[in-house]
């Protein structure tokens, strides 16, 4: 099946139409990069003293820097400060700690479960772990399934 740029084109800019989302609570920074961002991503890694002077020493050069014009490719130009240059899922330390500081939404992963939500509680920890942790998830192994009589 031929596929055009058109055909691809409006394929990527139709909604997404499946219904499946997963909203994951992330620690995100705002768009723009400069000496700040530089420094709070250097904090966050913890980093040594000297390794934030080089990315900032590196930083300042790319700034003096002019974009070269490649020969016969064209694209448009990047605009780098609206991009955000940190995002990453809360941390264990921020997230809930057990099922009692959880609030459970129907509208959740629960929706297509078999049983109401209200029940949810008395669930084992392990079945809700996609509820409490960041993608990617796997579930347990079969050994830690429970058996079926």
């Amino acid at each position: 099946m031929a596929t055009t740029d058109k055909e691809v084109n409006e394929l990527i800019k139709r909604e997404y139409e499946h219904g499946f989302v997963t909203d994951i609570e992330a620690d995100t920074f705002e768009p723009g990069l400069n000496e700040d961002v530089i420094a709070r991503l250097s904090a966050i890694k913890k980093e040594p003293e000297w390794m934030l002077e080089w990315r900032l020493k590196a930083y300042r050069r790319w700034l003096e820097m002019d974009e070269p014009d490649w020969a016969h490719v064209g694209y448009p130009k990047i605009d780098y400060n609206s991009i955000s240059y940190y995002s990453a899922p809360k941390r264990k330390e921020d997230m809930p700690q057990s099922l009692d500081e959880v609030t459970l939404s129907c509208s959740r992963p629960t929706r297509n479960w078999a049983f109401p939500c209200t029940s949810v509680k008395s669930l084992p920890a392990w079945l809700l772990t996609p509820c409490l942790t960041p993608f990617p998830w796997q579930p347990p192994s079969r050994s830690r399934w429970p058996r079926l009589a």
